[in-house]
């Protein structure tokens, strides 16, 4: 554990300044890592909420991307499904038990098959079929040192394309804070450090290192929480430009255009790296419903002037003592979204989250 917070703080320094001089060479958005389905959002409740969140307490959340919520005593298997685009599909399954020397150990693993693709040359001749499937083997843990839970994850990644394969390597850092109210809390997350151990083809690619910092707010009257999850901190331009969609609305709905000057870009480059979730707790904690707002989603998925419900999600789920269910849908395109379902056996009463356990 740390000695002290101020050795958190620079190590913590350390790793934004890494990860800023990792991304400085780029000038695009996407298309840029490997293993880029490790940034997804396996769980709905996560999913539904606009696919980040970092300070959440229900037990809905497994700590499968955010592993400081894991709590000493936690013993459950979650088993997790998302339909994808055509027929790309994922599957998630992850086992959490209390550890003598830890605490709490999770491990799981994270599978992704774009199913049977078509094998064509260059004369768009038709040879045959070739599958292409990525796998996350991770495990983490998590420990309290003093207001604060911090949380680790290692990755082993794997790929296969064709006859093509990659090993990969990554690690997520994560911390929580909770008020002792209960109704406030911070997230900080830097997710998926790594990258390729054994390339695909020529040089090593890093893994889609994303640095987050989220924080929550739960009315005091009302079964309402307020997210709010900050992403890709250390660097400002999120946008492309493509001369395509150029005439794509911005966030005050006025085509691109038509903004005003560099204030446009500007708000909109700005709120590329927010992301906005509502959640509603009912009946004592047993029943949520989420909505979500991801406006980089939004944008980057783009149709010139009719965006429809892209970068928006909403979800939902059941909290039972030894079981839990929960369902996600986030629209992705104008086409099409993503389906996701999770559920959950528990083997252990559940109890509230709490940075003290």
């Amino acid at each position: 554990m740390p000695k002290s917070f101020s050795n958190v703080i620079r190590f913590l320094v350390v790793l934004y300044f890494y990860c800023g001089m990792a991304s400085i060479s780029y000038g695009q958005i996407g298309g840029r890592n490997a293993f880029g389905f490790t940034s997804m959002a396996f769980e709905p409740h996560v999913s539904s909420l606009g696919g980040m969140v970092l300070g959440q307490t229900t037990t809905s959340m497994s700590g499968m991307d955010f592993p400081s919520v894991l709590q000493n005593g936690q013993k459950e298997v979650n088993i997790g499904y998302t339909s994808l685009y055509g027929s790309s599909s994922a599957f998630a399954v992850q086992y959490i038990m209390p550890h003598k020397r830890l605490g709490v150990l999770q491990v799981g693993t994270r599978y992704l098959t774009h199913g049977l693709l078509d094998r064509r040359d260059a004369l768009n001749t038709y040879q045959g079929k070739f599958s292409a499937n990525e796998v996350d083997l991770y495990a983490g843990t998590a420990f309290t040192w003093e207001n604060y839970r911090f949380g680790v994850n290692v990755h082993g990644l794997i790929g296969q394309l064709e006859a093509q394969n990659s090993l990969g390597l990554a690690v997520d850092f994560t911390a929580f804070w909770e008020d002792s109210s209960g109704l406030t809390t911070m997230g900080f997350a830097l997710r998926n450090l790594g990258g390729e151990i054994i390339p695909y083809a020529g040089k090593r690619r890093a893994t889609p290192t994303d640095l987050q910092f989220g924080f929550s707010r739960k009315l005091k009257y009302l079964p309402l929480r307020i997210h709010c999850t900050l992403h890709d901190l250390y660097r400002w331009n999120l946008r492309f430009e493509d001369s395509l969609t150029s005439n794509s609305s911005n966030l005050f709905g006025l085509p691109e255009d038509q903004s005003i000057g560099g204030f446009g870009k500007f708000t909109d480059n700005f709120f590329r790296h927010v992301n906005f979730g509502l959640d509603i707790n009912m009946f004592q904690d047993k029943f949520w419903f989420a909505l979500g707002y991801n406006h980089q989603r939004r944008m980057e998925m783009a149709i010139p002037n009719r965006n429809g419900f892209a970068g928006f999600s909403l979800g939902f789920g059941m909290e039972l003592n030894l079981w839990a269910f929960g369902y996600s849908y986030a629209k992705h395109h104008l086409a099409s979204g993503f389906h996701g379902i999770r559920t959950t056996l528990r083997f252990h009463k559940k109890a509230k989250n709490s940075v003290e356990n």
